[in-house]
């Protein structure tokens, strides 16, 4: 863009130079020749005064449409670097949230272990859209998980429906040992899926 700024304001500086110079007067007088061999120096004169008001007219106009077709460049939305959209890469998203995940697991409180069941759900369903797999629920892109590339798949079954079973009756209560094979599940499925190294 600066490129063009300057290429633009040189042509409006010769323009207006070879206006103040009398240029373009004296092309149109090689053009008739006749009007410039006759002796009338005021005639002349009026006449010369006359085309460099013309000129100037004429090359404000100009510069002026230049103007408007350079601005039409600047027509449309902008990236800028608050609008560019940031992605956070999956192996960071799963890291930064499983150690929120463990943290709840790892609480004396039964709610914290049901939000954690809960998290850790959701988590892998956003990283299974991630992947490309197509469906309403979760359940339906779990259907169409392949096996070989989940091994754990049947495991985090059971936690999908513990997790429903949380969610449809909060108030029941389930053991520790329950929710950690649920997390174990999760934990092996992100591994299975190269996205976790961290043990629960």
């Amino acid at each position: 863009m600066e490129t063009d700024d300057a290429i633009f304001w040189i042509i409006a500086v010769i323009l207006i130079a070879a206006v103040g110079t009398g240029a373009f007067a004296g092309i149109y007088f090689s053009m008739f020749p006749d009007i410039s061999a006759v002796d009338w120096r005021g005639i002349y004169n009026n006449i010369v005064i006359l085309f460099s008001i013309i000129d100037a007219v004429l090359v404000t106009l100009f510069i002026l449409i230049l103007w408007r077709f350079r601005k039409l460049d600047e027509i449309g939305p902008k990236e800028t670097e608050e609008a560019a959209v940031h992605v956070v890469p999956a192996e960071i998203e799963v890291k930064e949230n499983w150690e929120r995940i463990r943290a709840l697991a790892n609480s004396e409180n039964a709610s914290d272990w049901n939000m954690a069941i809960i998290q850790a759900d959701a988590l892998l369903d956003d990283i299974l859209v991630h992947l490309g797999y197509e469906g309403e629920t979760m359940g339906d892109r779990l259907k169409i998980v392949d096996p070989v590339q989940l091994p754990s798949l049947d495991r985090v079954w059971a936690a999908h429906r513990l997790r429903n079973i949380i969610v449809h009756d909060p108030m029941t209560e389930h053991t520790k040992e329950a929710v950690v094979n649920a997390l174990r599940a999760y934990q092996d499925a992100f591994q299975d899926l190269k996205l976790l190294k961290s043990e629960l």
